[in-house]
């Protein structure tokens, strides 16, 4: 079930936590570990209330009301709107575990994220992360789902570096300005520990061939 890979990617949120503050505390406010974790606590902690089964979109959409409804700063809203536009976009119980429907759920993400945030690609933000991933699965070319994942962890751990040498544009970090460069953007780094997670949880438990006894 995909609830695993969300809870994969919740518990990694949560054992990131200081790593994401300390990353935070250079050009923030310190507090970005904290708030996915308790937005992730939230998320977990929703699931584990709904014991019968959920669609894909019920499932996403509990994930994005938890955050807008628990998190506070920036990552509640953004994270919060992002899923829930995600959730709609693939409201369908029909959805198939493809990388047209990874697709279609990171294009409405970001979507809503650049629309809530007034971001784009560059401004040294988590669209840094997302918005490579959402066009290697867009434009996959029929390409094996599994080679797919693994290509997106790789462009999430090179864009989270990247980030080091832009300026910030957007949130608390665009007061440093210039100060800015030389840092990883903490909701990059958050997105890309999200993305590992979950996409490493749905190679392991759905595409990988099971071994004879």
């Amino acid at each position: 079930m995909l609830k695993g890979a969300v809870k994969a990617g919740a518990a990694a949120l949560i054992k990131e936590r200081d790593y994401l503050s300390e990353l935070d505390a250079k050009i923030g406010d310190g507090d970005h570990g904290l708030n996915m974790a308790r937005g992730a606590q939230s998320a977990l902690e929703a699931l584990d209330e709904h014991s019968g089964a959920l669609t894909v979109s019920e499932l996403i959409k509990l994930v994005g009301e938890a955050f807008l409804m628990n998190v506070g700063g920036s990552a509640g809203p953004l994270y919060g709107s992002g899923f829930i536009a995600g959730a709609k976009a693939i409201d369908s119980s029909e959805a198939a575990l493809d990388a047209k429907t990874i697709g279609l759920f990171l294009h409405e993400f970001n979507a809503a994220v650049k629309k809530r945030g007034k971001a784009e690609l560059g401004d040294k933000t988590m669209l840094d992360v997302l918005i490579p991933l959402e066009k290697i699965f867009v434009e996959s070319e029929g390409k094996p789902l599994a080679e797919l994942l693994k290509v997106g962890r790789e462009t999430a751990r090179n864009a989270v570096e990247y980030t080091k040498e832009l300026t910030a544009r957007r949130g608390r970090a665009s007061y440093l300005g210039a100060r800015s460069v030389g840092h990883i953007d903490p909701g990059a780094a958050s997105a890309a520990i999200l993305y590992r997670e979950i996409s490493l949880y749905i190679e392991k438990n759905f595409l990988t061939p099971a071994q004879p006894d």
